[in-house]
């Protein structure tokens, strides 16, 4: 746990000393991040892609879940093939416990496979965002205010003689 810690102090250290570009790190944006992904872009107007990345977060944490239950209940259910083998009884029905066992035991060995896969990548997917909400701030206010300023200056509305409307959109050379 202490490795983990040390790991991540680098990393926000190293985050903060690749984005110092002459503009402080928005520690509050990636903070929110690290609470949950997403959370540090809902509130610079980046809704979509905030919403987008918690959507992603929400599936691979489910899928990762689900997994971790049926490892959960491989022991329950094991345990009651173990009950019905001791029992006994006839050959067939041998048989076909022993067949439901295995299959219990191929289901175990594909459920951990993928609780650890689809752990890795919301973990992946996690550090993913925070790495965006340190690395890729939104552009300011003034900027897009200057593109869209530059194309309504180019831009013409005009009322045509029946009712109909143009508009043009004039290239300066």
């Amino acid at each position: 746990m202490r490795n983990v810690r040390q790991i991540m102090t680098l990393a926000i250290l190293a985050v903060g000393m690749l984005t110092s570009r002459g503009s402080a790190l928005d520690w509050g944006r990636v903070g929110k991040a690290l609470v949950f992904p997403g959370m540090g872009h809902l509130g610079d107007d980046q809704t979509v892609k905030g919403l987008t990345y918690m959507g992603t977060e929400v599936v691979l944490l489910t899928a990762m879940f689900e997994n971790i239950s049926q490892i959960s209940s491989h022991a329950l259910e094991t345990h009651r093939l173990n009950v019905l083998y001791k029992m006994g009884g006839p050959f067939e029905e041998m048989r076909k416990i022993q067949k439901e066992w295995v299959d219990a035991d191929e289901k175990y060995d594909s459920a951990r496979l993928y609780s650890w896969a689809f752990g890795g990548a919301a973990l992946a997917w996690w550090g993913w965002t925070v790495v965006d909400a340190a690395l890729f701030p939104p552009s300011t206010d003034s900027e897009a205010r200057l593109l869209i300023d530059e194309a309504m200056d180019h831009m013409r509305l005009a009322l045509e003689p029946g009712g109909r409307v143009r508009l043009a959109y004039m290239v300066p050379f």
